[in-house]
Order: C-alpha cells, then sequence, then structure tokens
C-alpha cells in the first residue's frame, strides 16, 4: 500500500515543497541562533534562583535575547557574502558571470535577447 501511495504527488505540491526547503534553507541560522542562545539567559537566571535562593537578575534574563539579534545582523552582514544573488545591468558583466541560481543549484543565465526569450517562449506553448 505504501508504495501505491508514496509517490502519488502532484506538481503542485512539489512546488510547494522546494518553496519550503528555500525558505527553510534561508531561516536557518536564524532559527538555529535563536533556539540555542536565547534559552541561556532563563536557564541561566533559574540556576541561579535555585543556587542562591534569590530571585534571579533580569538583566540576566534579557540580556542573550537582546545579544541573538546582533549575532544575527554581524552573520547576515559579513558570513553570509556567499549567498547573495545578484542580476547585472550591463551586457558585457552579465555575459561574464552566471550568479543566478535555480531552487536545484543550475547555473542560469543572466542574459538573454529578446528574441531568443520570445523565441523559447512561442516553443513551450506551441
Amino acid at each position: 500500500m505504501y508504495k501505491l501511495l508514496a509517490y502519488q504527488i502532484t506538481l503542485q505540491q512539489r512546488h510547494q515543497i522546494v518553496e519550503n526547503i528555500k525558505v527553510l534553507s534561508t531561516l536557518w541560522p536564524t532559527i538555529l541562533v535563536y533556539s540555542v542562545i536565547a534559552p541561556i539567559g532563563p536557564a541561566a537566571t533559574w540556576i541561579n534562583t535555585q543556587t542562591t535562593n534569590n530571585l534571579g537578575s533580569i538583566g540576566l534574563f534579557h540580556i542573550t535575547y537582546n545579544l541573538t539579534p546582533i549575532i544575527m545582523a554581524f552573520y547576515f552582514k559579513y558570513f553570509n557574502e556567499k549567498k547573495r544573488t545578484e542580476v547585472f545591468p550591463s551586457d558585457s558583466v552579465a555575459k561574464e558571470r552566471q550568479l543566478v541560481k535555480s531552487p536545484f543549484g543550475a547555473s542560469l543565465p543572466t542574459h538573454v535577447s529578446q528574441e531568443i526569450y520570445f523565441n523559447d517562449l512561442k516553443n513551450q506553448w506551441n
């Protein structure tokens, strides 16, 4: 029964899966940093409260919540350079570099003449 139902997926569902994977690959560093660093403050506050029998510091509780957006801002500013894609406006630069990637990682041309574009479009519909 599993083999009959496992691969009966529509094109719309496949497209949605690809979209979800693209979004998750973009959000994964943020999700990881927020889920690892942000709970350190409440955990440290709880440990401090349990060991000293005093109320934990509210500053200790909130410091990691303020630290995580700063870490993510530096990550996206300085360490996420390789994931940027650009479409160049000039023809000479566009022909030299192909930076646009398909969802499956294939390089796509960044410049196509109007004639080629409309001929390809016409061939698709015929």
